[in-house]
């Protein structure tokens, strides 16, 4: 696994914490840099994109909550939520090409849940990113 993979999965792992306990705390981001075998630059680097995500949190929820009509932000699993923020973040503020942020949306969703919802997360994405284009 890459090195941009192994931070956008800690990445997901620090969004998914916050959603239960708030903001990180550098024990935590110690915590995700014992656990991924990262540097600490790389571990900082994760830490500010979390916070980054963080502030446009309630901007990517609302994207996403009118194509979810029949499925309420609420009941989307925590897991499937921060796999969309972080993504929805890379490519709508990164400028990631959406192709390759549903992929790896689908990847994330593979290693951290199940594969029954990467049809989910990548229509929620591809709908969000057509309004885009």
């Amino acid at each position: 696994m890459s090195l941009v993979q192994t931070k956008r999965e800690m990445v997901v792992q620090g969004v998914y914490a916050s959603f239960f306990k708030g903001a990180l705390s550098p024990p935590d981001r110690d915590l995700l840099m014992f656990q991924a075998k990262v540097t600490r630059k790389n571990a900082f680097d994760v830490m500010e994109k979390i916070e980054k995500i963080a502030q446009v949190a309630s901007d990517l929820e609302e994207k996403i909550r009118p194509i979810a009509l029949s499925y309420p932000l609420q009941r989307i699993s925590p897991v499937e939520k921060a796999v969309l923020m972080v993504m929805l973040y890379e490519i709508l503020y990164e400028d990631l090409p959406v192709a390759v942020g549903i992929d790896e949306a689908i990847r994330l969703i593979g290693t951290f849940s199940h594969e029954g919802s990467q049809p989910f997360v990548h229509a929620i994405i591809d709908h969000v990113c057509a309004k885009k284009e």
